[in-house]
């Protein structure tokens, strides 16, 4: 009886092997680099969403703000520089009767020294106590990277208040975010003519 014939077990060569390799980390490269824009990009979308709360937590602030000044006088807005500005208002705009009746609320700003940006504080204190009575009631350190004020005056947009005369029409604050950009904020300071009470943009 004839023996039987044996013939070689299939199997990968070398180059083979490594075409399968290659092939593996281009495709396992690619997954990565999917998965980790997803997670950038989520990521991306979480700070847009954090900025955009503040804004809006900012705005219903300063608005506040606006709304309880007191209209006589002393004057009722206070420039320091193009760094400061304080508004006197009623004590209602923090709950905290320690304060008293009248407030100042201080808003001041300066450059990070970190470099991430702009550091913005509004600061509440007793109209007739010291400066360091102020209590800090909001702080932005982080995502803001300009911040300036305006006056609207009988003729133009006053920049930092600059040569603005009372009395004063509107106020104008303009903010610049790293994750949503520029933003402004305008309030009316008096009545429109015409219009019987102050009237909200």
């Amino acid at each position: 009886m004839a023996g039987s014939v044996k013939f070689p077990t299939p199997g990968f060569t070398l180059l083979e092997a490594l075409i399968a390799l290659s092939i593996s980390a281009l495709i396992m490269t690619g997954v990565y680099r999917v998965v980790n824009g997803g997670v950038s990009q989520s990521r991306l979308m979480e700070q847009r969403a954090e900025t955009l709360h503040l804004w809006n937590h900012l705005k219903r602030v300063l608005s506040r703000d606006l709304e309880h000044l007191i209209k006589e006088p002393p004057a009722r807005m206070i420039r320091e520089g193009n760094d400061t500005l304080i508004l006197r208002c009623h004590g209602a705009i923090i709950p905290d009767w320690r304060l008293g009746a009248r407030v100042e609320v201080i808003y001041r700003w300066r450059p990070d020294p970190d470099g991430r940006g702009m550091i913005w504080e509004r600061l509440v204190k007793p109209l007739d106590g010291k400066r360091e009575d102020a209590k800090v009631t909001l702080k932005i350190a982080d995502g803001l990277i300009k911040s300036d004020y305006a006056l609207l005056d009988a003729q133009e947009w006053r920049p930092n208040g600059d040569g603005a005369q009372p009395p004063w029409r509107a106020l104008r604050w303009q903010f610049e975010w790293r994750d949503i950009g520029p933003w402004t904020l305008v309030r009316n300071l008096l009545p429109l003519p015409g219009a019987g009470a102050e009237t909200k943009p």
